[in-house]
């Protein structure tokens, strides 16, 4: 009894998590049918995970993925349009104030006063509903106090549709994306791989220029 309802609730997490969970920031938007840009691929990227279209080890040829330029965020964006227009290099990204950034801003499409609203920006300054979307109702009020129609109810989602997956798209994208810095744990690993390498290598070529001519010193 015990077992079974252990599995049972394993496998509704699991089925919950695949609900939630993506390693591909373009599967919700798949999934709904909205159309999203790729995702960003550097040279690095490319690179390190051998989708350069090169020749493996045994001689097939490997799959290409072309490069695609890197999302900035809103914030970052709108120190380069002031830095212009003040005709100076724009600040790092970690100086910037994050007024406009994705993270710091109330995505206006999930709140109630959205209804109806062609851009979700100007959704804060419209009205909250009247009447609640319910069994009963079945309806929402417009902006104009009129009851919704199912066809302006089906309109409204095709525009929560697009705002939903371009949103989730963009935090997945800048969040999740693995730029493989100096501070990745990789590089840390490789870089002192690489400096025990040529400490050895100056020790080798420190011994056999005291060592005789005839012999050979390795470490």
């Amino acid at each position: 009894m015990i077992e079974s309802r252990i599995e049972s609730w394993q496998k509704q997490c699991m089925q919950a998590a695949a609900t939630l969970v993506y390693e591909s920031s373009v599967e919700i938007g798949r999934q709904i049918g909205v159309k999203l840009p790729p995702e960003p691929f550097s040279a690095k990227q490319q690179k390190k995970c051998r989708f350069d279209g090169g020749i493996n080890a045994d001689g097939t040829k490997g799959h290409h993925l072309p490069l695609q330029p890197a999302i900035q965020d809103k914030h970052v964006l709108h120190e380069i349009e002031i830095a212009e227009k003040e005709m100076r290099p724009p600040k790092a990204s970690y100086d910037v104030p994050l007024t406009h950034s994705s993270h710091s801003s109330m995505p206006t499409y999930r709140l109630l006063q959205s209804f109806g609203a062609d851009t979700f920006r100007d959704a804060k300054l419209r009205p909250p509903h009247a009447l609640p979307f319910d069994e009963k109702t079945q309806s929402f009020l417009n902006f104009d106090g009129n009851q919704s129609t199912m066809t302006e109810i089906k309109e409204d989602a095709k525009r929560w549709q697009q705002a939903f997956a371009k949103d989730a798209f963009t935090m997945h994208v800048l969040n999740h994306d693995h730029a493989c810095t100096k501070t990745c744990n990789r590089n840390k690993g490789q870089s002192k791989a690489k400096k025990t390498k040529e400490k050895t290598t100056q020790k080798n070529n420190q011994l056999k220029n005291l060592a005789p001519a005839d012999m050979v010193l390795t470490m």
